[in-house]
C-alpha cells in the first residue's frame, strides 16, 4: 500500500469538496433548488443526499455498519431543506464527519473489514467506494451550475481554450512529484489562482536597505527559496490571459516585462558569484537603468518562452550555488552601488529578496487585473 494513500485521499476529497463550493458560489439561492423536471435532482437534493451518505457511512466507521438505522435514504430526495444557510449547514456537516474520521485513521486500518448494508469491504475499499460515488454526485452538481450560469459560468480548472498554454507552462517546470490537487486547492481563486494581495505599498528596489555580513548558517534556506523562483511564476500564471500579461500601469512594467527582467538580471548575478569566488575586490557592475529590459520588447515574447528561458538559466545558477563549500560563503566583495562588501551569502539572500520583490510586483498586476 501507498505510505500516501490517506493524505493522498484526503486532498482529493478536498479538491471534489472545493469543486461543489465554487459552484455554488456562482448560483443565486433560489437556483440552488431547480430542478429540469420532476426526475430530475436540484443541486440541493444532492447536497442533502450527499449529507445523508456521509453522516451514516462514517459516524462509528470502523464499529459500524455504514448504512445506519436511523438514515431514511429516500427522504434525502424529497427537499426538506429551504434556505441556502440551512443546506450548507447540512453540507458542512456531512464533511465534518468525513474529514473527522478520515484523519483518525492509521495505515495499519486500511486492511481492517468494516460492512456496508452487510456487505464486507476492507477500509481502502470503503473509501474508493466513497472516493468514486461523492464525485459522481458533484459532477451532478457542476452541470447544474453550468447550465443555470450559462455564459457566465466561471471556469473551475482549465478555462476553454487555454490547455495549449496551461501544457506549455507545466512543461516548462522540472518534473517533480506533487499531488494533482494542489495547486487548485491552494490557489483556485477568483477563477484560476490566488492573488497574495496586500494594499500596503512596497518599497522601491532602488530604495531598499540592506544589512550585510550575515553568518548565520541559512544557505540551504536561502537555496530553497531561489529554486522555487520558477515554480511560483509558473503557478501564478496559469492560465492568464495575454492581456493580463502586457498590461502595464503608469508605464512600469507588465508581467511580462517583469519576467523578463529577472531573466535579464541572472548574467549578472552569476557574474558576481564569480567575482567573490575568484577574490574581486569589487562586484561587477550593472546597468542601473535598467536598459536591457526597456530595449527587450519581451511584452512580443510567448509566457512560455519567458518562463522555460527563466527556468533555464536559473537551473545554472543553482547548479553552480550546489557546489559550494561552507567556507565560500565568507568569501566578499564591495557592492559598487551600496558601497558595502558583501560576502557569497548575502549576495544569494538579495538576488531570492529581488526575486520575491517581482513576484510580489507580479502579484500586484494580477490583482489590479482582476
Amino acid at each position: 500500500m501507498d505510505p500516501n494513500y490517506l493524505s493522498s485521499v484526503i486532498k482529493q476529497f478536498e479538491y471534489y469538496k472545493m469543486l461543489a463550493e465554487k459552484t455554488i458560489e456562482q448560483v443565486d439561492e433560489p437556483d440552488l433548488f431547480w430542478q429540469y423536471n420532476s426526475e430530475s435532482n436540484s443541486i440541493a437534493i444532492i447536497i442533502q443526499h450527499l449529507s445523508g451518505n456521509m453522516l451514516s457511512r462514517w459516524t462509528d466507521f470502523l464499529i459500524s455498519d455504514g448504512e445506519k438505522e436511523g438514515r431514511n435514504r429516500d427522504q434525502e430526495f424529497d427537499l426538506s431543506i429551504q434556505d441556502k444557510k440551512q443546506l450548507m449547514a447540512s453540507w458542512n456537516a456531512g464533511w465534518d464527519c468525513l474529514f473527522t474520521t478520515l484523519n483518525k485513521l492509521r495505515d495499519d486500518d486500511l486492511s481492517k473489514i468494516i460492512y456496508i448494508r452487510n456487505q464486507g469491504h476492507t477500509v481502502t475499499e470503503a473509501i474508493n467506494r466513497q472516493l468514486a460515488h461523492y464525485p459522481y454526485h458533484i459532477g451532478q452538481i457542476v452541470f447544474l451550475g453550468k447550465m443555470l450560469r450559462n455564459e457566465q459560468w466561471k471556469s473551475l480548472s482549465i478555462p476553454k481554450g487555454n490547455s495549449r498554454q496551461y501544457n506549455a507552462q507545466k512543461f516548462a517546470i522540472e518534473k517533480g512529484h506533487i499531488h494533482f490537487t494542489e495547486e487548485y486547492l491552494q490557489q483556485l481563486n477568483k477563477g484560476n489562482y490566488q492573488i497574495a494581495h496586500t494594499t500596503m505599498q512596497q518599497e522601491k528596489w532602488f530604495e531598499r536597505h540592506f544589512q550585510f555580513g550575515n553568518t548565520q548558517q541559512i544557505f540551504p534556506s536561502i537555496l530553497e527559496r531561489l529554486s522555487g523562483t520558477s515554480i511560483r511564476l509558473v503557478d501564478k500564471l496559469i492560465g492568464v490571459s495575454e492581456k493580463t500579461l502586457t498590461w502595464s500601469e503608469n508605464s512600469s512594467w507588465s508581467i511580462k516585462e517583469n519576467i523578463g527582467h529577472l531573466i535579464d538580471l541572472e548574467p549578472l548575478w552569476l557574474g558576481r558569484i564569480e567575482d567573490i569566488l575568484s577574490g574581486q575586490t569589487e562586484l561587477r557592475y550593472t546597468d542601473l537603468a535598467n536598459t536591457p529590459t526597456h530595449t527587450a520588447n519581451h511584452n512580443a515574447t510567448s509566457i512560455q518562452e519567458l518562463l522555460g528561458s527563466f527556468k533555464k538559466c536559473r537551473l545554472d545558477t543553482i547548479q553552480i550555488l550546489q557546489t559550494l563549500q561552507p567556507e565560500n560563503l565568507l568569501q566578499s566583495a564591495l557592492h559598487p552601488r551600496l558601497k558595502i562588501p558583501m560576502n557569497l551569502q548575502d549576495h544569494v539572500l538579495f538576488v531570492a529578496d529581488h526575486d520575491d520583490h517581482h513576484l510580489a510586483t507580479i502579484s500586484q498586476l494580477l490583482y489590479k487585473t482582476q
